[in-house]
């Protein structure tokens, strides 16, 4: 340590300079740094589906579940396997140690689907590992509403075009449309006149596919140059498939002579409304690694930009922006992190009382903070409200180890010159003790990153920070205070020093001797304040995390078993027409039932296509605004025939541990029916 400090005073203009390259590499990293909510975490679940059409849940369980269960419970790893059985489909969800590699328990996973496919009935779909992750939610929600009021059109756009432009932005992932209208050709057959002409099903769907194709007939050479030519055979308009003829000794019959072709909607999996307004949504998931906010960014511009090309037909914005609350999360805690610091510089100056003196001990915040921020990313580590906590604790604690040598240094050479050995020497006097200090705070929070389950990934990043800054206090107290001091000792009012903090030094005096005159008299305080402390920890209330104001109040509402989709889209219009008059609501968007591509939706087991879902947004962001209007929606909304459940942010942990949503929920009206198939509910482990 004395050669460190040496080196130091005897080279200050490279120690300058190596500090100011640590600043710049800092801001560097601070500008590369992604901006995330949570730290990234990796949750050890998978979720395998298994769809069988025209299956009750009740066989879904015997026929599909119980078996892959059962081979699904000997793959290496699994800690828990539980599942649901619904109509038509099969969902278990794995879940398997921390700290599990997640790819090869996907591989060990697949290889025990190929084990056990072959017990399960053929005419099922193999089963699917679905790419999602419990709690993960839509970075964006992009919402297309036909001006005309065509959603057929709206959803053909959505999905041939828009969906593609928005994949291509950069941290992009998925993207999953969510309601309008799908256009199909309705062939409806006469089974008496069909039999009665000897055809089957089957003849009539040979018949349809073979003549509805487009097909290549060959090459033309013309000029020097071959152009592929080919066979238009694609009907344009459904009643050209009328004029189909059958072939064999049937060639005089047409397919319009046994059916009635008409062109239909096929019948909606799920739908999306915006203030009650029919429209198609786009639910837009991130990459894994992405920044939240450099992602919502992109889409903006895009978006824009298809507003652009496409708004004489349709009206597309940007309903749900994830990134807000967590732009919003990750400034209030910088804005914390410089109050700090300016509650620091000013308690400094009133104790020191010079300016420059304060400034000085200042310096080693920005030095400290860029510090870390270079470390986290040479880590690997992100920007999110646990690494800017740890920031924000450890302030105090960064100045502290300054302003300690700092003042041995000015009490030791008060009215005298400072030279390089002296400061040497008063530097070493104090060095071992904040060394042995540094060491115990590192000591205190290096296990955390070692925490076992969700604790350790999650606090790793806090932990870091406060460790990462405290040593590079440390080094910035034996090495660039004593240099500055060095350099600027004649600009340090030294000689103002023993009186402008001799009422502060008088003050502390008094108070240590009157403690030692009355030692029991301390001690019976101090337990007694234990002991009233100890008495209020079961008037506070428990919570893993305290929950967080997005802005948003969700309402779920679950219609009765096997209603249909149309009359859940009235309910919900109806439902956000009363939504909308409640002063503070700004918008509200709606969404049921999933499409077959929603692995969100089906690796849901709590889903199904009855549950209307209501996400309210609020013009104003005030935790009080939020709950009243809760309160208003609670005592307006009623559904005949269906429980409406109204739901506060929640901490966003809960999900990640596999509790629900999470949130204060409000249970309005629970009457709905309780007949019809239950859902079969199996675990293991």
């Amino acid at each position: 340590m004395r050669r460190l400090i040496a080196a130091a005073l005897r080279r200050p203009t490279a120690t300058l300079m190596i500090f100011a390259g640590v600043m710049i590499l800092g801001a560097a990293a601070a500008l590369n740094l992604r901006l995330e909510l949570l730290p990234e975490l990796t949750i050890p679940r998978l979720t395998v589906s298994t769809s069988y059409p025209g299956l009750p849940a009740s066989e879904v369980r015997s026929l599909i579940t119980i078996p892959l269960e059962d081979q699904l419970a000997s793959v290496r790893g699994v800690k828990r396997v539980s599942s649901v059985s619904r109509d038509n489909l099969s969902i278990i969800s794995l879940e398997f140690s921390w700290g599990e590699d997640m790819v090869s328990a996907a591989v060990r996973t697949r290889e025990g689907i190929d084990v056990a496919y072959t017990s399960l009935p053929s005419d099922s779909a193999k089963p699917q590992v679905l790419p999602t992750e419990a709690g993960e939610r839509p970075i964006a929600i992009v919402a297309v509403r036909p001006r005309s009021g065509d959603l057929s059109f709206a959803r053909r756009l959505g999905e041939r075009e828009i969906k593609t432009r928005l994949q291509q932005v950069e941290g992009v992932g998925s993207v999953v449309l969510a309601g309008g209208a799908v256009e199909e050709v309705v062939v409806s057959v006469d089974q008496f006149l069909m039999a009665s002409k000897g055809l089957a099903l089957s003849d009539v769907a040979t018949l349809v596919a073979k003549n509805n194709y487009d097909y290549p007939t060959g090459t033309v050479t013309q000029g020097g140059q071959e152009f592929l030519v080919k066979a238009s055979g694609t009907v344009t308009d459904p009643a050209a498939l009328g004029a189909f003829r059958f072939a064999g000794g049937r060639s005089a019959l047409r397919l319009s002579d046994i059916a009635a072709i008409s062109l239909s909607q096929r019948e909606r999996l799920s739908f999306f409304q915006v203030n009650g307004a029919e429209a198609v949504g786009l639910s837009v998931m991130k990459r894994k690694g992405a920044s939240p906010i450099r992602v919502s960014a992109g889409l903006k511009e895009e978006v824009a930009r298809l507003a652009a090309s496409y708004g004489k037909d349709l009206d597309i914005q940007i309903v749900s922006d994830g990134s807000l609350f967590i732009a919003a999360s990750l400034r209030n805690l910088v804005m914390s992190t410089l109050a700090g610091s300016l509650i620091a510089f000013a308690v400094l100056i009133v104790f020191i009382r010079d300016f420059r003196t304060s400034a000085l001990l200042m310096l080693s915040l920005p030095i400290a903070i860029t510090v870390t921020l270079f470390a986290l990313q040479v880590f690997g580590r992100t920007i999110n409200i646990m690494s800017l906590g740890g920031l924000a604790l450890g302030i105090g604690m960064i100045v502290d180890n300054n302003v300690v040598v700092l003042e041995n240094l000015q009490k030791r050479h008060i009215g005298s010159r400072a030279r390089a050995d002296s400061v040497l020497l008063h530097t070493l006097e104090l060095a071992t003790s904040r060394l042995g200090s540094t060491l115990t705070l590192t000591v205190v929070f290096l296990p955390v990153i070692f925490l076992p389950g969700l604790l350790g990934p999650l606090f790793a990043d806090l932990s870091l920070s406060v460790i990462f800054a405290q040593i590079a206090s440390f080094l910035t107290s034996i090495t660039l205070m004593p240099v500055l001091f060095l350099l600027l000792e004649k600009r340090v009012s030294r000689r103002r020093a023993p009186r402008t903090r001799a009422w502060s030094d008088r003050l502390f005096r008094r108070s240590l001797l009157s403690a030692f005159r009355r030692p029991w008299t301390i001690v019976t305080a101090v337990v007694v304040l234990t002991g009233l402390g100890a008495l209020c920890i079961p008037l506070l209330g428990f919570d893993f995390m305290p929950a967080q104001d997005t802005g948003e109040v969700d309402v779920t509402i679950t219609m009765p078993y096997g209603a249909e989709l149309e009359r859940s889209a009235s309910a919900s219009a109806a439902s956000a027409r009363v939504l909308a008059a409640i002063p503070g609501v700004q918008e509200v968007y709606a969404r049921a039932g999933g499409e077959p591509e929603d692995s969100q939706y089906y690796a849901d087991p709590e889903e199904r296509r009855e549950i209307i879902h209501l996400h309210v947004l609020l013009a104003r962001r005030r935790a009080d605004s939020t709950a009243a209007v809760a309160a208003a929606i609670r005592s307006s909304l009623r559904i005949e025939s269906a429980a409406v459940e109204v739901t506060l942010p929640g901490s966003i942990i809960t999900p990640l541990l596999g509790l629900g949503k999470g949130g204060r929920a409000m249970v309005i009206k629970g009457s709905t029916q309780a007949d019809g198939p239950v859902q079969a509910w199996r675990r293991i482990g």
